[in-house]
């Protein structure tokens, strides 16, 4: 029974895994064709674990700070990455175990928030967060290794981030669609429409903290 549960949260989490791979292999290159080791890698994998945090980190390294500053480039980061507070506290479980939920808060990613869902218990989606976890910073660290073998050139040829974000759309389509019921399928209209607005008026860059929390307390409603 136990593999039997194993199993099917691998099955789960698989696709979102696969996809996330191109992305961290990505990061591992441009980090090492910027002159970042292995280890530096892997630490910035595992304590900084947010890829667009890490790709803006990117940036600025090349540069070495000098076009904003130190402190700057901490705020940016920060504004990015601000939205898994409220992407935290819809995703914890009634049994939660309160000496773990600081490992529990930092596992969380866009993959894995697409991939729980709200009838999963808290062992379920620390495991999907493990899972999702190991694949970013495995992938990252290879990356690294083979940076030296890989042209630059041909970086800028690859779509990579395609898989990822079709995958992250189909998750978060399909999590929805199990847990609010075709009666619902006006408001769930609604709320699309109310986050294309934003995207229009606000602009794409801006757009994706007042839509999360449209989408926490509307999404909250339907209970």
């Amino acid at each position: 029974m136990h593999t039997s549960y194993e199993h099917h949260i691998f099955q789960r989490t698989f696709p979102v895994c696969l996809a996330l791979i191109p992305i961290g292999f990505l990061f591992g290159i441009l980090a090492g064709q910027q002159g970042l080791n292995l280890i530096s890698v892997l630490l910035l994998s595992i304590f900084g674990f947010t890829g667009s945090g890490q790709f803006i980190f990117l940036g600025f390294y090349q540069d070495h700070f000098l076009k904003i500053g130190y402190f700057t480039a901490f705020l940016i980061i920060l504004s990015m990455n601000i939205r898994y507070i409220p992407m935290t506290l819809t995703t914890i479980p009634a049994k939660a175990y309160p000496k773990s939920l600081m490992l529990y808060s930092h596992l969380l990613s866009d993959e894995s928030f697409a991939v729980e869902k709200i009838t999963d218990d808290y062992a379920t989606h620390f495991k999907i967060r493990i899972y999702v976890f190991l694949t970013w910073v495995l992938s990252t660290i290879a990356g690294q290794m083979l940076s030296a073998f890989i042209p630059k050139e041909i970086i800028g040829l690859l779509n990579i981030s395609f898989p990822i974000a079709a995958t992250l759309f189909t998750l978060s389509l399909l999590n929805i669609q199990s847990k609010y019921i075709n009666r619902k399928s006006i408001k769930l209209l609604i709320l699309f429409l109310l986050n294309l607005l934003l995207f229009m008026i606000i602009g794409a860059n801006l757009f994706w903290l007042p839509a999360i929390i449209v989408n926490y307390f509307f999404l909250k409603s339907f209970k």
